[in-house]
């Protein structure tokens, strides 16, 4: 007897629902469901935000900034690439209602809100200019 599996896929909005139905029924899997997501954050957004958060991180430190204007409460201690992060993590966790905690699980849509927001906030808080890098300059720096 040939056993037969039950799976259930989550796939990207944009992928052809019969297309997968059709592969997996090839291999005698069961398709239970199919759950389509918006399309996720890319590998190349990731990159292009800690791109940026680093090139904030040293024009800060260049600059003598603290906590102090990003918190608003007073502190000592400089600002970080790391604590820009977390500040970023931050910013993810309010704009979803506390449905997500990291970037790796926003949708495109919610990636794009994201940096609009911590462009605003960083351009009143740290007085940054540094535009978010455009997918031309990334792939420049890695030729």
């Amino acid at each position: 007897m040939q056993q037969k599996y039950q799976i259930t896929i989550i796939a990207d909005a944009d992928y052809d629902e019969q297309k997968i139905k059709h592969s997996l029924e090839m291999f005698k899997y069961n398709i239970v469901k199919i759950k389509k997501v918006a399309n996720r954050r890319s590998l190349s957004q990731n990159s292009a935000l800690h791109k940026w958060l680093d090139t904030i991180a040293e024009e800060t430190k260049n600059k003598g900034l603290t906590l102090q204007a990003l918190y608003k409460e007073p502190s000592d201690i400089p600002v970080t690439k790391e604590i820009l992060k977390q500040f970023a993590k931050q910013t993810v966790d309010h704009i979803t209602g506390g449905k997500h905690d990291s970037t790796s699980k926003l949708d495109t849509k919610q990636f794009s809100t994201l940096v609009e927001v911590l462009i605003k906030i960083f351009g009143e808080r740290l007085d940054n200019q540094i535009p978010f890098p455009s997918i031309d300059e990334l792939l420049n720096k890695q030729r």
